[in-house]
């Protein structure tokens, strides 16, 4: 749509796409704010079974030198650093400002760690 992007998982990898969209929810309901992460897209919507997922449209395309010279500045303090995927096609921009479209992860195993990290990290 014009507003919205609705990510859906493919029928060939539906479990995978769906761990994608369930740990996108979670970044943006449950650590973004604990955490302060302001460079993540933001999720309007997201079922429980990781199936629908939707998020603010960003104007595209943005160029790698405007992701490092965000990475560099405003974004240079997060943990995870946003630079893990520097690939412009993950990145875009909603009101000037430039987000992290794509921020899922796929493997459980990773994202129990990932969460184990962060419970730690938020307790301290």
């Amino acid at each position: 749509t014009s507003r919205w992007a609705i990510k859906v998982p493919r029928i060939r990898n539906i479990i995978r796409g769906a761990h994608c969209n369930r740990w996108e929810a979670e970044m943006w309901r449950e650590w973004r704010p604990k955490f302060g992460w302001a460079h993540l897209c933001p999720v309007r919507f997201s079922d429980p079974l990781g199936l629908v997922l939707v998020m603010y449209r960003a104007l595209q395309p943005v160029t790698f030198e405007e992701i490092k010279l965000a990475n560099d500045g405003e974004y240079s303090n997060y943990y995870p650093n946003p630079d893990i995927e520097y690939k412009p096609e993950n990145w875009g921009k909603i009101k000037g400002k430039i987000v992290c479209l794509d921020y899922g992860i796929d493997e459980p195993e990773l994202i129990t760690k990932i969460r184990r990290k962060y419970r730690e990290m938020s307790s301290t």
